[in-house]
């Protein structure tokens, strides 16, 4: 990809990037952040 669209940032699908996410914050908070970012994917 980078050979031909050099310029072009890469984007990561969404459920790696929560699971990426996901794994940054406390176990505790990861419910609710789940939820969040589910209804932000959704909007």
């Amino acid at each position: 990809m980078t050979k031909h669209w050099s310029t072009t940032r890469h984007q990561r699908c969404w459920v790696h990037k929560m699971g990426n996410v996901l794994n940054k914050v406390p176990k505790s908070v990861q419910p609710r952040m789940k939820k969040t970012l589910h209804d932000i994917w959704m909007a």
